[in-house]
Order: C-alpha cells, then sequence, then structure tokens
C-alpha cells in the first residue's frame, strides 16, 4: 500500500496535455477522430481545476451526453500520476464499464461484486501464479451491492473471518505475537476460501506501514481498539445486519481493496438513504487517502424535490456544515423558479427575485457541479435550426389512450373497481391492497393496479424499489395517497378483499385475459405501427406477468403474419405446455388471442407443418453460411483493424480447432460449433446477412464475443494461448445456454431474472438495425440505467409510466444518446430536403387511461418534470405554457436560468 501519487496538479498538467491532444486530433481529421468532443474537453478542465481545492465534484451531464469518458479520462490522469482510482458501480454495469476503461487505455480485472469476488484475489490461479491483491490494481471496479451481505447465526466462517484474521494479523506485526487463543478458536480453516480470507489478512497487514500519517494504519488501529479480542469476533451472529461487528468488517473488506486518490460513483443518485448499500460503500468501506477526491456521476442529482441535492453533495466529501448552507440556497431557489411559474406573466417581483437566485445558485454550486445538457448536442441544435423550434422539442410525447367508455363491459367494470380500490386499499392491511396501495403511492395508475391481481415472486425486487422509492417522497398532492396508514379494522379489510375479488373475476379465463388487457391492446398497436415502418421500440414496464403477455402477443402476432406472407420464421413448431410462463401465459394461447385479433386465416392444425417448412428453408440457406463460415471469418479478420483483429484472432482460432475436435468425433456430442456460431451471427446480423461479406461477419463475430461477456474477465497474462482458450471456451457454454431460450425473436423480455450474458447479447443484437429483437420490454428496474439501446431505436413505450421524472429521464435516455438512431435519421432527413414538419424526433408514448387516476398521473410527472427542469435543464418555463404573444419573455426569463455547463461558465 505504498502511496506514490504526484497530487493533483500534476492530474491538472496531464489532463492539460490530453485535452491538448484531443484538439489537435479534431483539428487534422475533424470531430469523429477525437475520443472526446469539445465539451467533454471542457469538463475535464473545469473538473481538474476544482478539484485541486474541493472535496469532490459532480458530472450531472444530461443522459446520452458521455459522462463515464470524462471520468474515464480523469482516472487515467490520476493513474498516470501514480495514484489509484476506485470506481462504484451498479451490479449491472461492470461489463459497460470495463469496455469503456480499454476503450480509455485501462483495464479492471473484474468487478467486485460480492464476499466471494472479493477473495478471488487471493485464491491460486493455477501453475503456482497468483492474482494481484486488490490494494495493488490502479483501478477496481466495485459493485454498489458488496456489502449486501447476508450474515447471521448460519453464515460461514470464511464470510466473516476476515475481521478477525486481520485483528490477529496486526496485532503480530505490531505486538509481534498472536493473541491469546488465536488457535484454538480459529474454526473453518480447512476450506479453500477461510484460506483465502486467511491470506487477505496476512497481506494487508503487512502491506500497512507503522505509520501514524497512512490511511491504512489509522484504520486498522481504530478497528483494533473498537473490536476486543474475545469469543465475539468467533460469533457469526455478530455479523449480522444491524449487529456490532457489521461496520468493522465492512472496514475490513476496505484494507483489501486498498487506499485510494481518486473514488468515482456511478448512478450516485440510486439509494439515497444513510443505511443503503452505497452510503456504507461511500462512508465505511472506501479507504481514502489523505488527499483523495470523489467523483460522482448522475443525470438526475435531483429528481423530486430540492432536499435530494443534499444527498449527492454529501457524497462528494462536502462538509456538512456546508451542505447545509447549500440546501437552503437550492431550496430557495426551487420555490423561486416554481413561483415564477405560476406568475411569470403578469409579476414583475417573481421575475427580479427568481433572477437574484437564479444568479446565487449558480455562483454557490458552480464549484462543485459540471453539468451539459442536450442544448449543446450538435444534433439537436442541427433539429432546431432547420424546424424553427425549440430545443426541448425534439422530443415529443404523444400518450397512447385508452378510452374507458369504448372498453368492454367487463373491462369498464375492473376500472371501476380499480378505481375504488385507489380509495379502499389505504385503509387495509390485506396483503394484496398493499401492494395495490404502494402502486397508487407510487402515482402508477389504473393500468397497472389491474396487473397487480397477478403477481410473481419474481417481481419481488421491483416491488422492493418501489416501496425504497415511495419512502423518498409523498405522494402527489390532492388525490394521490399520503401517509400509510396501519388499520387492521376488520370491515374495511373485508371491503377491500370484496373489491380485489370483483377485480379478480375479470381474469376467470387466466392469463389469456391479459392478451385483451386494454393497455396491451393499446401498447401492441401503437408499437406495430412502428415496426411495420421498418423501426425499433423499446419498451418499459414493472411487472412480469403483463409484460411477458405484451411479448407473447407481439410474437405471435408477428409470426402469424409472415406465414401468411410466407416469410421465414426462425421456430420450427409451436412451443406448448412446456413453455409456459406463467399464469396460462403460453405461445398457444397467445396465438389463439393473436388469430382473433387480426382475423388470419391461418390453420392452427396445420401451423406446425407451416413453421416447419418455412424454419428448414431458412437453415438450408443457412447451411450455405455454416459450410463457408471459417473461411468467411478468416477473410473478415484480415480487413479488420490491427487492433480488433488482435484481440479477436486468437479466440478465432480456438474456435477453428473446436469445429474440427467435433468433426474428428465418432460419437458427436454437443451442439456443432460452426452451426450454432452461424446461427448467432446470422440472428446478430439480421437481414443485412444476405448482403454484406466476410467483413460485416467478422464484426458481428467480434460484437458477439464482446456481448457474451468474453472480454477482460479474467487478468492472466502468463499463458495467452491458454487465456484465448478459456475466453473461447466461456463464449461457448454461454452460446449454448443462449440458444436454449424459449422466447421468441421479434419481442424479447429482460426482467430480473434475465442473465447478464443475454442481456448483453439483447442489447447488442437490439442496436443492429436490421437484427431481432425489433422489440425490447424491459422491466423498470432492469433497464432504466447504463444500457445502451439508442443505434437501432428512437421510440419508447413506457407500458406503465412511473411516477419520478428522474426514472422516466433515466428510460428515455437508453436511446437519446450521442450516437444516437434519433441523430442519423435527422441528418439523413435534412440532407434528403424534407419539410420541417418531418424531421423526425425521438418518441415517447406513455400508456393513459382517459378519465382516471393514470390521466391525473401523468399530470402530476409533467409537473414534476417542469420542477427537474428548471434546476437542471434551462427550461424554467416550460414551452407548452407559453402563448404566442409571450414568447420573448419567456425567452428572456429562459436566459436567467443557471448554467453548470464549462462551456458557458
Amino acid at each position: 500500500m505504498k502511496q506514490s501519487f504526484k497530487g493533483w496538479d500534476a492530474v491538472l498538467a496531464s489532463l492539460s496535455t490530453v485535452v491538448a491532444e484531443q484538439h489537435e486530433l479534431e483539428k487534422a481529421h475533424g470531430p469523429a477522430a477525437a475520443q472526446l468532443n469539445v465539451g467533454q474537453r471542457a469538463s475535464l478542465v473545469k473538473i481538474s481545476t476544482s478539484l485541486a481545492t474541493s472535496p469532490g465534484m459532480i458530472i450531472a451531464d444530461e443522459v446520452g451526453m458521455g459522462k463515464t469518458r470524462i471520468a474515464v479520462a480523469l482516472a487515467k490522469a490520476v493513474i498516470n500520476a501514480g495514484g489509484r482510482v476506485a470506481i462504484l458501480v451498479p451490479p449491472g454495469l461492470g461489463f459497460q464499464w470495463q469496455k469503456a476503461l480499454l476503450e480509455g487505455g485501462l483495464s479492471a480485472t473484474g468487478l467486485v461484486r460480492s464476499l466471494a469476488a472479493y477473495q478471488q484475489a487471493w485464491q491460486p490461479q493455477g501453475q503456482g501464479k497468483e492474482a494481484a491483491p486488490w490494494f495493488e490494481q490502479p483501478v477496481v471496479l466495485v459493485s454498489h451491492g458488496l456489502t449486501n451481505w447476508r450474515l447471521g447465526d448460519a453464515a460461514s466462517a470464511w464470510r466473516w473471518g476476515l475481521l478477525p484474521e486481520l485483528l490477529a494479523q496486526w496485532r503480530k506485526k505490531t505486538r509481534e505475537r498472536l493473541p491469546n487463543g488465536y488457535k484454538s478458536v480459529r474454526r473453518g480453516s480447512e476450506t479453500d476460501s477461510y484460506k483465502a480470507m486467511q491470506d487477505a489478512a496476512r497481506d494487508i497487514a503487512n502491506a500497512t506501514p507503522i505509520d501514524e500519517t497512512h490511511p491504512g494504519w489509522r484504520r486498522l488501529t481504530q478497528i483494533s481498539e473498537a473490536v476486543p479480542w474475545s469469543a465475539g469476533v468467533w460469533d457469526s451472529a455478530s455479523y449480522g445486519n444491524r449487529e456490532d461487528l457489521r461496520k468493522p468488517l465492512q472496514q475490513a473488506v476496505g484494507m483489501g481493496l486498498g487506499v485510494f486518490d481518486l473514488i468515482i460513483a456511478d448512478e450516485a443518485h440510486r439509494n439515497r438513504a444513510p443505511e443503503s448499500a452505497l452510503s456504507a460503500l461511500l462512508g465505511t468501506v472506501m479507504l481514502a487517502a489523505n488527499d483523495a477526491r470523489r467523483l460522482v456521476l448522475t443525470a438526475t442529482p435531483v429528481e423530486l424535490n430540492a432536499k435530494q441535492w443534499q444527498d449527492i453533495l454529501s457524497r462528494i466529501g462536502l462538509d456538512p456544515v456546508k451542505v447545509a448552507g447549500l440546501s437552503q440556497i437550492i431550496e430557495e431557489y426551487a420555490a423561486a423558479a416554481l413561483r415564477l411559474r405560476q406568475v411569470w406573466r403578469t409579476s414583475e417581483a417573481a421575475r427580479l427575485d427568481y433572477a437574484r437566485l437564479a444568479t446565487i445558485f449558480k455562483r454557490e454550486l458552480a464549484p462543485f457541479l459540471v453539468r451539459r445538457d442536450k442544448r449543446e448536442d450538435e444534433t439537436v441544435r442541427l433539429f432546431q435550426r432547420h424546424t424553427g423550434r425549440p430545443l426541448s422539442d425534439y422530443r415529443e410525447q404523444r400518450e397512447i389512450v385508452v378510452e374507458t367508455e369504448k372498453l368492454a363491459p367487463a373491462w369498464r367494470q375492473a376500472v371501476c373497481v380499480a378505481e375504488s380500490l385507489s380509495l379502499v386499499a389505504r385503509q387495509s392491511t390485506h396483503g394484496m391492497a398493499k401492494r395495490l396501495r404502494l402502486t397508487l403511492a407510487n402515482g402508477h395508475g389504473i393500468a397497472c393496479l389491474m396487473d397487480q391481481i397477478r403477481r410473481i415472486e419474481a417481481d419481488g425486487a421491483q416491488e422492493k424499489d418501489d416501496e425504497i422509492q415511495s419512502t423518498q417522497d409523498t405522494a402527489p398532492a390532492g388525490r394521490a395517497v399520503g401517509k400509510v396508514v396501519a388499520d387492521n379494522d376488520d370491515k374495511r379489510a373485508a371491503r377491500a378483499k370484496w373489491w380485489l375479488n370483483a377485480l379478480g373475476r375479470v381474469f376467470d379465463d387466466g392469463g389469456e385475459s391479459l392478451f385483451d388487457h386494454p393497455a396491451i391492446q393499446a401498447a401492441v398497436e401503437a408499437i406495430e405501427e412502428v415496426t411495420q415502418q421498418g423501426g425499433k421500440v423499446l419498451v418499459f414496464g414493472r411487472f412480469s406477468i403483463p409484460m411477458h403477455a405484451l411479448t407473447a402477443l407481439l410474437n405471435a402476432r408477428e409470426m402469424l403474419r409472415r406465414i401468411e406472407k410466407d416469410l421465414p420464421w426462425p421456430q420450427a413448431k409451436v412451443h406448448l405446455e412446456e413453455w409456459k410462463v406463467a399464469h396460462q401465459i403460453d405461445e398457444l394461447s397467445a396465438l389463439r388471442a393473436a388469430q382473433l385479433q387480426l382475423g388470419t386465416k391461418v390453420d392452427f392444425a396445420v401451423l406446425d407443418d407451416l413453421l416447419k417448412q418455412r424454419y428448414e428453408s431458412e437453415q438450408g440457406r443457412r447451411e450455405t453460411v455454416r459450410k463457408h463460415l471459417l473461411e468467411t471469418l478468416e477473410h473478415g479478420m484480415q480487413a479488420l483493424e490491427p487492433a480488433q483483429k488482435s484481440a479477436i484472432y486468437q479466440v478465432f482460432l480456438a474456435f477453428c480447432e473446436s469445429e474440427a475436435q467435433w468433426l474428428q468425433m465418432e460419437i458427436k456430442k454437443g451442439p456443432h460449433p460452426s452451426v450454432l456460431i452461424a446461427r448467432a451471427l446470422s440472428d446478430l446480423l439480421g437481414e443485412a446477412d444476405r448482403e454484406h461479406g466476410a467483413l460485416a461477419y467478422a464484426q458481428a463475430f467480434c460484437e458477439l464475443f464482446d456481448a457474451m461477456g468474453g472480454q477482460n474477465e479474467e487478468n492472466d497474462d502468463a499463458d495467452q494461448d491458454k487465456v484465448q482458450r478459456k475466453r473461447w471456451e466461456v463464449l461457448w457454454q454461454r452460446l449454448q445456454v443462449e440458444y436454449n431460450n424459449p422466447e421468441g425473436g421479434f419481442a424479447r423480455l429482460m426482467v430480473g431474472a434475465t442473465r447478464q450474458p443475454t442481456r448483453r447479447l439483447l442489447q447488442a443484437a437490439f442496436n443492429r438495425q436490421y437484427s431481432y429483437p425489433k422489440v425490447l420490454v424491459a422491466q423498470s428496474l432492469v433497464g432504466r440505467e447504463g444500457l445502451d439501446l439508442h443505434k437501432a431505436c428512437r421510440t419508447v413505450v413506457l407500458l406503465h409510466p412511473e411516477w419520478n421524472p428522474g426514472v422516466v429521464e433515466q428510460q428515455i435516455g437508453r436511446v437519446d444518446r450521442l450516437g444516437s438512431q434519433w441523430g442519423t435519421d435527422v441528418r439523413a432527413a435534412i440532407e434528403a430536403g424534407v419539410s420541417a414538419e418531418a424531421i423526425p424526433r425521438i418518441t415517447i408514448r406513455p400508456v393513459i387511461f382517459r378519465g382516471t387516476y393514470d390521466e391525473y398521473n401523468w399530470e402530476v410527472l409533467q409537473q414534476r418534470w417542469d420542477d427537474l427542469r428548471a434546476q437542471l435543464h434551462g427550461v424554467v418555463i416550460p414551452p407548452r405554457l407559453v402563448e404566442a404573444e409571450y414568447q420573448a419573455l419567456a425567452q428572456e426569463l429562459t436566459a436567467l436560468a443557471p448554467s453548470f455547463s464549462p462551456g458557458k461558465s
């Protein structure tokens, strides 16, 4: 744990060089040649200058503006100056951060997501080679959920043994002897996992210098003074949640990660509560150098109210007194912005007060905050120049309206029942009623409420997230649900149960009724309107069963269309009971519903035969591809960029070796490698594989390998041939699992249970214009942050609109990013000379039941969105509220809005 950091002046000098080099690259070869654009370079200068004196900085760039690249560039400069960097990321984003680090010239061994992953740094790596301890690695990726430990009476000793072992080793180092009774009380040392923790403790103690100024020495001294050597340290119950030894164990784990000069927290708006896992990481686990700095990344530092600024400001390490002072200024500004929106046309006093507080707000937060928004995006500016619309109009919101009075009688009854439950559920302790109450407390409307009559355990994580969200803010005023009041009144419970039974009668025919759910029907029509014109659609929902129903119905309808048109469909038969998802949602049920809806003439008695014919016809084409696959890939590899070829060629050779071995088997075992790879590549290329040649296949092979997690999953460079063989084996194993997937191809589902490799493959395929899936249905909790889904899609459907504008911003941000399909379409439209009205926009389509809680919820969400835009987007007066005669005044007020863009400061 030797500290060799040269200081922040060295970082500033390094970044100045980087910025100059990037500027020259852009000047000589155009914007595409520079890895960092003008705004990102300006942010780096501002951040590095501020960090010379401030404890931390917030990068609050709008979603899709490239925050990660800025953070990687800063991390590299710190490492070049001899420092160490920790990057705290949500569990599902480790892969994307590893990729970003590689693109920035850095690498990380893997994501430290658990105690098992943590102790792997002290596990034997084979042939006598050992992995480097975490504290010796210059950059370490740590999961937000690292400290989500299930410890208690039954916990294995290796899970908590680091603390007593570290205490023993530290005493041995400082007092030259082990504690009394150490050998007699030690347990579990016969397992490899426990031995790894013993090795970790020994290495940590040996690497920590006897130096009172060293952070490691201070922490170990603090732990040893706070934790007495007694039988309690060997009692697993002492490490349970909220038990006395939980925090010292967290501190001990942090010692193994080492001392950091820069701590980066991605998606820092998550888990705002002081007792959350991310708070524990920042406040207890991570060990900071004496001159360390923090950098937090979040597009939504504030989502619901101005008080949330306190959480983010605290996470960059500001003094509590300073945070309190800033919080008062922020609240005064937010109140002035709200008052201005109410009386901006008539009150000069409100306008002057806003102008004064906007100046103070900007001055006080500027040392700690950088934010670029889409007003700086060149494509957005291009859109404005050619359409004459306000900058914010590059997005359009078009509700998918369900007219309640036009529904079938049973569904009208269901809506009335659901509206009744919106009141009764507040007063009941019935289990289902509680879930419905939480649904409404979070602002979710009638469509979601009716879905709650069905649920599966897999949705527990989504429900837990909803509960966390609901504690961060009260529900909307007026008709919204207020504080949950426990009430055991039997009559109220009986009344809630009666209404629940009435609602359940709509679903008496099992899952098939969900195919006729008004929200699902309306969503299907809106989705197909886009896909039938060649577009892709990203759908966000919340609960698995209605999302499964939507996915199954979309696939069934597309299958029947393609059968009627004599087009191929990647399926040889109808999946029956063995493919059932839950509650009668299976493919045959979906096909029956689709046939009724479309009025198709397809005969189900011969459907399997028709599918088989189409499938075999397509298989014939794929067989031609397979026969020449190795040759095609070999030619394509030669045309790759040198760096790309060097990263993939050995994997390709391992694939060739596996193919040869399979062909030599007398008794064939497992799938034919070329057959499966050919299928995977054809699926990834989609219709494009009919037109493109060897280079396209080689690039798809690289993308397939990258998506399935083959890159940078271990850090053993002793024998590159064996490393590449191992990477191929990982790819091969994951592909076999993926292609046993029962889901259809046109629409795919991504929920909490979806495996990480599958998620990455879905992401890669969705980002290709011609490949399946055309529709990606993502659970809100899973897909709203971190994923890049923008390269072939510019339409977002909100099956269950959220209550939190920050969450909705994150959802829309999956398609509203640098290098998006929308940007490509805008430039193409302008070059083609289309009219201003026809220039495409990013489309957001919420599903709304007219005249019900849904409509009210959408109005409240819009109001909250206005508050968010006033603080972060510089849109003080929403364009939808501005009449023509007040345009000039609205523009004057917008110009007063605080900007934290480094290019405008």
